[in-house]
């Protein structure tokens, strides 16, 4: 199953989700997403409705399962990062650490298996309905954005260029978590980038 990694608009994620009931149940969706935003004390959705698909890349399960141990061991430099791709990301001891109950993740938009990244700038990842019907943790696009600045400080310092090329230089098939972690890195900063202070959503997509 490819993982890509999509940006757009709420219409289009809906329209696109596995089991949605399509155009006629958006409202209704959008509406039981702003009650649990509302009970968060969480600003209402601002989204554009013109269901026009923004961008889309391969992710790839190896760069993102890479990228969330990165960013799990990132903060928790107690720990000894693994050099090579491990064969159950999320069974990994620091990625348990960091998306356990209570503890406050610096990159929790990583780190706790949000699927979607609504448009917004709030820090709390929520559960929501999914279109299927299904819970699904959801952030926020600017939370996303500030947390991928922090973790590029935090370890690899690298220039915007530099990043932005991880994804055309850096081999998709190597077995070195690193460089399977700048991969993925790289593609949520172009995605990011495409959706950032816009009324748009960015999603794992499989």
């Amino acid at each position: 199953m490819t993982l890509r990694l999509t940006a757009g608009s709420l219409g289009r994620f809906f329209a696109d989700a596995p089991n949605s009931s399509g155009g006629p149940g958006l409202a209704a969706w959008r509406q039981s997403v702003d009650v649990v935003l509302r009970a968060n004390v969480l600003p209402a959705l601002a989204d554009s409705v013109v269901a026009e698909l923004t961008a889309s890349d391969e992710l790839g399960w190896s760069a993102y399962g890479a990228l969330v141990l990165w960013a799990a061991y990132a903060e928790h430099p107690d720990r000894k990062r693994p050099l090579m791709e491990p064969e159950e990301w999320h069974k990994d001891p620091a990625v348990l650490a960091s998306s356990a109950t209570g503890f406050a993740s610096r990159f929790a938009s990583l780190t706790r298996g949000v699927e979607l990244w609504l448009p917004g700038t709030f820090a709390p990842v929520i559960e929501i309905a999914a279109p299927g019907g299904d819970a699904l943790d959801a952030g926020s696009t600017g939370a996303l954005v500030r947390e991928l600045d922090e973790l590029n400080a935090a370890t690899w310092c690298a220039s915007g260029a530099e990043i932005l090329g991880w994804r055309d230089t850096v081999d998709g098939g190597s077995p070195r978590l690193e460089d399977l972690a700048r991969r993925g890195f790289s593609t949520f900063v172009r995605l990011a980038s495409r959706v950032r202070g816009k009324p748009l959503a960015l999603w794992l997509d499989y």
